[in-house]
């Protein structure tokens, strides 16, 4: 007999809807912190894949403003943040040159959090790698995009694979004609999942500094607060956020985007690509 996960029990339990209300009523007496910031830099990507909004409708190229990077990460250090930082959105990291800077800055004032980077590795090679781990990235989740991947990047995962950086790579494969996530319906899906639970304890801010919904608000529709102007923690802490998180933990769909999303698929690895550790918040 399988034991469900909390997650599992809980997209169970809401399955049933009168249950909902009393999740609601029960989550007025929690407010835990985030556990997890996503966080764009730059709005670029260069990729077009079926399975990502920016195949349908890319967003204008843009990079986050350093002064908002610097304040961002000043508001985690100020609440000795130690989740995890997740480098990423719909857009390329690498394509941000000040990466690296932004890394060892996050490193030196938020020493007890997990640093993520999230990349294609199109323009990931060795020394790169090598650079992000040693600027302070914990993890480098690289999306394999293609069946059979081309030579540069074979020859990374080689290097990487007989190097002690081994433990900072995780290799997920992608394909065309799977099925992810809709992404809040901003991607067409043939067999969309009916969501029940939302498990919402990531803060996720776009490239100009605003604190939106979730990571499946592609178009930044749903805003609560912009960082360049409000502490991270006062964003959090305001009424109208509290009270949709309320109704996210209780599958309360205050939203459109809500009620269409199939959710956040798990993302599927070849288990002789994961190179190391699998950490929560694949995409």
């Amino acid at each position: 007999m399988k034991i469900l996960s909390k997650n599992e029990l809980k997209t169970f339990l809401y399955s049933f809807r009168p249950l909902r209300k009393v999740g609601y009523w029960l989550g007025m007496f929690r407010n835990p912190l985030f556990k997890m910031v996503e966080i764009e830099t730059i709005s670029a990507c260069n990729r077009n894949c079926v399975y990502c909004p920016v195949s349908v409708n890319p967003r204008p190229a843009k990079m986050m403003d350093e002064a908002l990077y610097k304040k961002i990460i000043g508001d985690l250090g100020d609440i000795r943040f130690t989740g995890t930082l997740f480098f990423c959105f719909y857009s390329e990291p690498l394509l941000d040159k000040r990466l690296f800077g932004f890394l060892k800055q996050a490193r030196t004032q938020l020493p007890g959090a997990t640093l993520e980077v999230y990349t294609n590795g199109d323009l990931l090679d060795f020394e790169k790698f090598k650079r992000l781990v040693e600027s302070g990235a914990d993890c480098i989740k690289v999306s394999r995009h293609d069946r059979i991947p081309a030579e540069p990047f074979t020859r990374m995962v080689e290097a990487v694979k007989g190097s002690q950086y081994a433990k900072n790579i995780v290799i997920f494969e992608r394909d065309e004609e799977q099925e992810l996530s809709n992404r809040g319906g901003a991607v067409y899906v043939k067999h969309p999942g009916k969501l029940n639970y939302c498990n919402f304890k990531r803060l996720t801010i776009d490239v100009e500094g605003n604190v939106i919904l979730c990571c499946m608000d592609y178009y930044s529709q749903h805003r609560f607060g912009n960082a360049s102007t409000e502490r991270l923690i006062d964003i959090w802490n305001k009424k109208d956020y509290l009270d949709i998180r309320r109704r996210y933990w209780s599958g309360l769909w205050p939203y459109e985007i809500c009620r269409i999303c199939s959710g956040d698929a798990p993302s599927p690895a070849s288990p002789a690509e994961v190179v190391g550790p699998g950490r929560e918040g694949g995409r």
